[in-house]
């Protein structure tokens, strides 16, 4: 029979249950069923009894096997009693040829609910092809065909039904299924203009009124939507009602993101307090399961508490409480409660803050498993793949989402996003030591969004990278213009603004930061670079070495060179106490020196000065004073002078000759891989000689990537002594000229702790008037610690063969050099 047949070709399809269309064929059932015990089975099944309103139609249906009214009404109570699958079974072993539509409904509602959309919409055409004027079966099929996405057609279906309605009747379940569309659709402004539309027209409509409460709590009226549901009690079901607690938890949550960008100070958290306050209570009761004798199990916690946990994730990192957050899902890991992608993302920042960057990188790869498109995972990943020191990675990743993150979001509207992938290429560059490609790109992107706090932050940071502080600053000036409440552009002005001495403006710069955002993770560096400059300051240098006789240093010599600095006075006024000693051995003679000095620099922008008094073995009081000015990011100049010279060779000390000093140096840096030097100097030797000399060099970086450098010095010098015959190394006039090659290498960096080795080979030619000119070679080997911000140290051993009065000879030798705040 084709109605057979119809039912055993689509058994096995779709979704969705209709409440308008249940109350309708429940009415329409009763009103067609027999007297007597078939009238009361169908009573009971209206009350809600269907196990024994099943039982009797069971018991009927065996009294009266052929009666198909029977057969009828049991398929659609198994339908009320939620036995989809029961009655879609019954249903197709029975000739619907002639069903009545309240059956044929019911078998369309037990279809959608179990998503066998076929079917359903086979079935509510037969009934609406039977019965055109029947509003039930048209709201079904208009519902069963948005199930399946065609909603547009849904949409037809029932304007078509609007407008054949009577203007007084039948109006609000058709309004309200609109409405269902709508929400299907995800237009919740169109779907909440429809249930206030059914209420309009019958304001008694349970159906339209729990639906003006679901969509308002989708378009974000949460708290409104709970208050409505809490004064009509029974409205919603239960589980919906704290549905939408939930999603109230989860607005307050996106409200505190965007307070917690646009306010200062703590005032900024209120929002996202308010959410924490909400998940307390599921938050304890997590911790006191895992500390149970039977732990935790994701049984015992329900959906509802589960995505509160979850939204308490991302309001804890959001409430700058890592730490927190970071515990939380791991608690939530130990109980074996899934973590949506959402909170992994936001834990995973979480993890990042902590400085667990490593674990912070398997998170956003997991979360961007599940949502590839995620921006800000994206970018998350990154800056974990450079804090755990993966460098090329982090820029393949950073080109690879600037490469697939569109500049604009629609014809008249410009993408944000796209600026912060091209932002964080730059920067993987900058952290990466590729300055030039960095430079590159931060112009490229400067010149393409002139306007953009981001673009000019990013030149501001590779400026700063290639030494040149002052054009630092005044990017993030300009980027502070285009964003003044930024406070991670005051803090990055701090690290410039420090280096070029314009104290107060570091300290105001770093005060409007710290009121607005105090962990900002800029912010927090930016107080540290504060913290550090505010502290004493100990400068430790020492020297060893051996040699062969003919060396004018002696066979073995040593030097050690002390300097505290008290706190900043004033700002700009530092004291300082020195203390050098120094040893030299000359065949079975020894010789010591030692001078201490007491002075004070002063320190403004551009300029340092420094004078001291100095005592000592030289049984001569002394000053000296020496000073350095910039002239912009690129050039400088620097004056010495002495009286009593701490330069002085060993053995002119030996024999009792002292020296004054005066020295000049000029530098031109172009950028960090390139900068020349010019000096010149004299000393007055107390014997009558005068010595002075002049000095070139050039340095270049020629390669640099984010574990290795390679680069070069070259050197080229001359002096001239005025007296002959002196008991000292005195040469009538020499050149040097040297090239020192070097590779360093990143051994390891984690944060501001790192350890560098370095090597370096030097050759080069020495001439001494009247005795010709030698080869000079040289070999070193050093390490560079960066213990933290408060403490470096640098060591290194090597070996220098040089000529000297014609006689080659060679110093191995040891240095040491320690900068430590206290």
């Amino acid at each position: 029979m084709p109605s057979r047949s119809l039912f055993r070709t689509y058994r096995g399809l779709c979704p969705g249950a209709c409440a308008l269309v249940l109350c309708a064929t429940l009415a329409f059932a009763a009103a067609a069923q027999p007297p007597g015990a078939h009238e009361a089975a169908i009573a009971q099944a209206r009350s809600g009894d269907y196990t024994n309103a099943l039982a009797a139609l069971d018991r009927l249906a065996a009294r009266h096997p052929d009666d198909l009214r029977i057969a009828f009404d049991r398929i659609v109570v198994l339908g009320w009693a939620g036995r989809d699958a029961e009655a879609l079974s019954r249903a197709s072993g029975l000739d619907l040829a002639h069903a009545p539509a309240y059956v044929l409904e019911g078998i369309g509602r037990s279809a959608r609910n179990l998503k066998r959309f076929d079917l359903a919409e086979s079935v509510y055409r037969r009934a609406v092809s039977m019965h055109p004027g029947r509003q039930e079966s048209r709201i079904g099929l208009a519902l069963t065909v948005s199930d399946r996405g065609r909603h547009t057609e849904a949409r037809r279906l029932l304007d078509e039904a609007l407008a054949d309605a009577p203007r007084d009747t039948g109006r609000a379940a058709l309004l309200v299924a609109l409405a269902n569309v709508a929400e299907a659709a995800g237009e919740w402004p169109a779907a909440l203009a429809k249930h206030q539309e059914a209420l309009t027209a019958d304001p008694r409509s349970k159906e339209a009124q729990a639906g003006l409460a679901r969509t308002a709590a989708r378009l974000g009226a949460a708290t409104l939507a709970t208050g409505f549901a809490a004064r009509h009690p029974g409205l919603l079901p239960a589980s919906e009602v704290a549905a939408m607690t939930d999603d109230q938890a989860a607005i307050e949550i996106r409200w505190g993101r965007i307070q917690e960008r646009i306010e200062s100070g703590e005032a900024r958290f209120a929002w996202l307090d308010r959410a924490l306050g909400r998940s307390e209570s599921a938050a304890a009761r997590l911790a006191e399961a895992l500390r149970g004798p039977a732990g935790a199990t994701p049984a015992t916690f329900d959906a509802s508490e589960r995505r509160r946990l979850a939204d308490r994730i991302v309001a804890l990192e959001l409430r700058r409480r890592p730490g927190d957050a970071v515990a939380l899902y791991q608690d939530m890991r130990d109980a074996g409660i899934a973590v949506p992608s959402y909170a992994v993302a936001s834990a995973a920042d979480a993890m990042l803050a902590v400085r667990r960057p490593e674990e912070a990188a398997a998170m956003y790869r997991e979360a961007l498993q599940a949502q590839p498109d995620d921006f800000a995972a994206s970018l998350g990943l990154f800056f974990a793949l450079v804090e755990s020191e993966h460098l090329d990675d982090a820029i393949a990743h950073a080109d690879a989402l600037a490469a697939r993150t569109p500049p604009l979001r629609s014809a008249q509207r410009g993408n944000a996003d796209a600026v912060t992938a091209r932002t964080a290429a730059v920067l993987g560059r900058v952290y990466g030591d590729r300055l030039d490609d960095a430079e590159r790109g931060a112009s490229a992107l400067r010149d393409a969004f002139p306007f953009s706090a981001a673009a000019r932050e990013a030149v501001g940071s590779v400026a700063y990278a290639r030494g040149w502080p002052r054009l630092a600053d005044e990017e993030f000036r300009r980027a502070l213009a285009a964003d003044p409440g930024n406070a991670g552009l005051h803090a990055e002005r701090v690290a410039p603004l420090l280096d070029v001495h314009a104290w107060a403006d570091a300290r105001a710069q770093l005060g409007e930061a710290v009121e607005r955002r105090p962990d900002d993770s800029r912010v927090v560096r930016a107080q540290d670079l504060w913290t550090v400059h505010r502290m004493r300051e100990l400068v430790l240098t020492a020297g060893f070495g051996r040699s062969s006789d003919a060396t004018p240093t002696g066979t073995d010599d040593w030097r050690l060179d002390a300097r505290v600095y008290t706190q900043p006075l004033a700002d700009r006024w530092r004291v300082f106490a020195q203390s050098s000693i120094a040893h030299a051995g000359f065949a079975g003679d020894a010789v010591r020196w030692h001078r201490e000095a007491l002075g004070a620099e002063y320190r403004a922008r551009d300029l340092r000065l420094t004078a001291a008094v100095t005592d000592g073995s030289s049984g001569r009081t002394g000053i000296e004073a020496s000073g350095t000015r910039q002239f912009g990011d690129h050039w400088s100049l620097g004056l010495l002078g002495s009286s009593v010279s701490s330069n002085l060779p060993m053995q002119a000390w030996r024999v009792g000759v002292r020296a004054n000093e005066a020295a000049a140096t000029v530098r031109y840096a172009v950028n960090e891989s390139r900068s020349f030097a010019a000096g010149a100097s004299r000393l007055g030797f107390s014997d009558g000689n005068d010595r002075t000399g002049g000095w070139l060099t050039w340095f270049e970086r020629w390669t640099s990537t984010p574990l290795w450098r390679f680069e070069t010095t070259a050197w080229l010098g001359a002096s001239r002594n005025s007296l002959d015959g002196a008991p000292y190394f005195n040469p009538a006039s020499d050149a040097t000229a040297t090239v020192e090659a070097a590779a360093e290498w990143l051994t390891w960096r984690r944060y501001e702790r790192s350890f560098r080795q370095r090597a370096s080979a030097t050759v080069g030619t020495y001439s001494q008037e009247g005795f010709g000119s030698g080869a000079v070679l040289g070999l070193s080997y050093e390490h560079i610690r960066e213990i933290d911000r408060r403490l470096s140290l640098r060591y290194g051993i090597g070996r220098l063969l040089r000529p000297y009065d014609g006689e080659r000879s060679g110093r191995s030798f040891a240095t040491l050099t320690l900068d430590g705040r206290f």
